[in-house]
């Protein structure tokens, strides 16, 4: 008899754990899916505004030109 109760008391504990955990995954599931969608669309702006450079890890990459070679040189001759 008291296997019995135990093993009912464990099925609905289950259940109600399942009543409980099945809304977290989905309302987890739904912020973690806006969030990704929200990086998406930054990403994106970030690659069209990026001045004929990639972007990597948040910074743009590009060929210096030459005047901005030679003002880096000067600035390193200065010190």
């Amino acid at each position: 008899m008291v296997f019995l109760l135990g093993a009912v008391l464990l099925v609905l504990v289950f259940m109600f754990s399942m009543l409980v955990l099945a809304p977290v995954v989905l309302i987890g599931s739904l912020v973690l899916g806006y969030q990704l969608r929200k990086i998406k669309g930054l990403h994106k702006q970030m690659r069209e505004q990026s001045p004929e450079g990639h972007v990597i890890e948040g910074e743009v990459i590009y060929e210096a030109t030459e005047a901005e070679q030679l003002k880096s040189v000067r600035s390193l001759n200065a010190d």
